[in-house]
């Protein structure tokens, strides 16, 4: 998997080229995107069941929908403590700390919309 590989280099090798922050962006992106569209598609089925009085059909989508949930934020922590523990600190300034400074942002965003009441306040 590209993100284990991209992990590997990052805490090896602590400074990294224009290609190889590419590289890592590209990995969560692509281990992120879904999750997130699946989130969506699930918050609006588990709506409509409620909506309808189906406790039993939302019950079964907000479980499923809990576990994305669980998936994003284990991603974002993930790629926030490696920016805060490897990158950031050791990145030039300029160019390659706004990079992982603005993926960080990107994580915190990406948290914060499945994130619930309590679990916003908390982090």
């Amino acid at each position: 998997e590209m993100v284990c590989c991209m992990k590997k280099i990052c805490v090896k090798k602590l400074v990294l080229s224009l290609d190889e922050r590419t590289l890592l962006s590209q990995a969560y992106k692509n281990l992120i995107a879904s999750r997130r569209s699946s989130w969506r598609v699930i918050v609006g089925l588990e709506q409509g069941e409620e909506q309808r009085g189906n406790e039993r059909g939302a019950k079964l989508i907000r479980d499923c929908r809990k576990q994305v949930e669980k998936e994003v934020v284990e991603i974002c922590d993930d790629v926030v403590s490696l920016l805060d523990a490897h990158l950031i600190p050791s990145a030039q300034p300029g160019e390659a700390k706004v990079f992982f400074l603005k993926l960080k942002g990107d994580y915190h965003r990406y948290w914060s919309e499945v994130a619930t009441g309590e679990d916003q306040k908390n982090k």
